[in-house]
């Protein structure tokens, strides 16, 4: 199995918990039955928050979780390490934003690849999700891709893409697919790389 073949199969193995995260870590706000005197919400706030090792900036509507993990690369001495931050809405909404890190050996030529691998696997892992967009491209001069995943529960709109060593995988989940799309442009929009893995 050559190394490349096993970074892509390490970070299937990462991208498979985006989808599961949505519906099994964050219980949907029970909104009043009654909705005649329901309280008019007021607009949620974003505020700018900057991830660990101020990798990147963003502006969430809540301080997100935060999880990291670092693994071994099979037959090799490089490590893979994973970070996923995940904050929720008032009302809902899910945002994600997962980072993983190759070793230093990594070779950014396979950047079609791993966009697409990461694209077929959570299509995989979200077997009863219809795939209502797919599109490569590129985010920040970075190789990218985007895709939007109808489910019976809800909607999830992904952004990935690769900056020099780290793959950057953006998502957002709503039942209001038409909701998806504003909060997903404001999310996305407000994004911005820091520093530099270059060594």
């Amino acid at each position: 199995m050559s190394r490349r073949t096993t970074l892509i199969i390490v970070l299937i193995s990462f991208t498979l918990v985006i989808p599961l995260t949505i519906y099994i870590f964050f219980p949907k706000p029970q909104l009043p039955e009654h909705t005649i005197e329901a309280p008019v919400l007021a607009k949620e706030v974003w505020k700018p928050f900057t991830s660990s090792m101020k990798r990147f900036v963003v502006e969430l509507p809540n301080t997100p979780h935060h999880a990291h993990e670092t693994r071994n690369i099979s037959g090799s001495h490089g490590r893979i390490s994973y970070d996923m931050y995940v904050a929720q809405s008032r009302l809902g909404t899910t945002f994600m934003i997962n980072v993983i890190e190759y070793p230093t050996q990594f070779d950014p030529s396979s950047s079609e690849s791993i966009l697409n691998g990461v694209f077929n696997d959570i299509v995989a892992g979200n077997d009863s999700s219809q795939v209502v967009h797919n599109e490569l491209g590129t985010f920040l001069d970075c190789p990218s891709i985007d895709f939007v995943l109808s489910h019976p529960r809800g909607n999830l709109k992904v952004r990935a893409f690769l900056h020099e060593r780290l793959l950057f995988v953006l998502s957002v989940a709503d039942k209001d697919v038409n909701a998806l799309d504003s909060l997903f442009s404001q999310f996305v929009d407000s994004f911005q790389i820091l520093g530099s893995t270059q060594k």
